[in-house]
């Protein structure tokens, strides 16, 4: 989790957070209405945490997993895989856990062969 704040226009502008769509009056307003925390020094504009904005937004978004996702995407560069997709990765890493090496790389690459196959299925 990043410690780092930006000022609102910092926020707004960072290449990593552009997709969002989000304005700074938009996140001025969620701060007034309490709903984000900013941090506010003398003579100097609002700055928040980027995981505060996370927070925030997944519980926007709370009980839409696709919208975490890419959030989780945006904000942590990750995958988050769905509950039977890691089902799977448990079940590859057990099948291949006697072999000597079996990074995680090894890992999401099977997994992806299987989901590619089981979607050209008819």
């Amino acid at each position: 989790m990043s410690k780092k704040r930006l000022t609102l226009a910092q926020f707004v502008k960072h290449p990593k957070y552009k997709q969002l769509n989000i304005t700074a009056g938009c996140l001025a307003n969620v701060i007034k209405r309490g709903q984000l925390s900013a941090f506010k020094h003398p003579e100097q504009p609002l700055k928040i945490a980027p995981d505060d904005v996370f927070r925030w937004l997944v519980k926007l978004n709370k009980g839409n997993p696709k919208a975490i996702q890419k959030l989780n995407q945006i904000f942590y560069g990750t995958d988050f895989y769905a509950e039977q997709e890691q089902e799977m990765i448990a079940k590859l890493t057990e099948r291949y856990e006697n072999l000597l090496v079996c990074t995680p790389e090894m890992v999401n690459r099977i997994m992806s062969d299987k989901i590619r196959r089981k979607s050209r299925k008819p």
